[in-house]
């Protein structure tokens, strides 16, 4: 049974029999390998992507498939997401007419009608930022870190080996392909615990090179 699929439906446009399965296979393989090596580090859109993706490989999509969608647009939202929930409710006509007539059948306007909206907004969202009459941002090549503290000698390491950790995964910009300067700065209020110690001789070369100790 086949119902409001949508990348089968393609599928089986093209293929049959085992082409079709093979075809499937690696289509649905690939879209997670996309989405883990894309959203691997944004674990709600990741989610919510993996759940995505999953639907519309289905062969058969029923409204309430889409329910757990909900629970993560409240944490990650996506306005062609939240879209599809309402145009999906088109398939309760294809339910209606069984009720009536006795006979599965699907409308092409439903299927229309519920997808193409979905798949415009979502285009739009993901290319908008290139639209001409947008604010164009540069990308930034210089950040500042400012780490204020007073007598923290106990917490300051852990802190700075977290950033250190941090700086090394972000420091290049895969996107832009471009390197970002980071500069930590340490803004002491006159501790007298030895914060300033661990801050100036802090045992790795990026926070060695980067941190200057500040007295308020």
């Amino acid at each position: 049974m086949s119902y409001n699929d949508v990348i089968p439906k393609v599928l089986r446009f093209i293929f049959t029999g085992l082409q079709y399965k093979i075809s499937m296979i690696v289509v649905f393989s690939t879209g997670y390998f996309f989405i883990w090596l894309i959203a691997q580090e944004a674990r709600i859109s990741g989610i919510l992507y993996s759940y995505m993706w999953c639907l519309i490989c289905l062969p058969c999509v029923h409204v309430w498939y889409l329910m757990p969608l909900a629970f993560f647009l409240v944490l990650s939202p996506q306005r062609a997401v939240f879209l599809l929930m309402i145009t999906i409710a088109s398939g309760f006509w294809t339910m209606n007419y069984e009720f009536k007539t006795g006979i599965w059948k699907e409308f092409i306007w439903a299927w229309v009608f519920t997808y193409i909206p979905f798949f415009i907004l979502l285009i739009r969202d993901h290319f908008n930022y290139k639209l001409p009459w947008l604010p164009k941002y540069s990308f930034p090549s210089d950040v500042d870190i400012i780490i204020p503290v007073f007598n923290e000698k106990q917490r300051l390491g852990t802190l700075l080996e977290s950033i250190e950790k941090s700086i090394k995964y972000f420091e290049v910009d895969f996107i832009h392909n471009k390197k970002i300067n980071f500069k930590v700065i340490v803004a002491d209020g006159g501790s007298t615990d030895g914060t300033l110690t661990i801050a100036s001789n802090y045992n790795t070369n990026i926070i060695k090179t980067c941190i200057r100790a500040i007295h308020a």
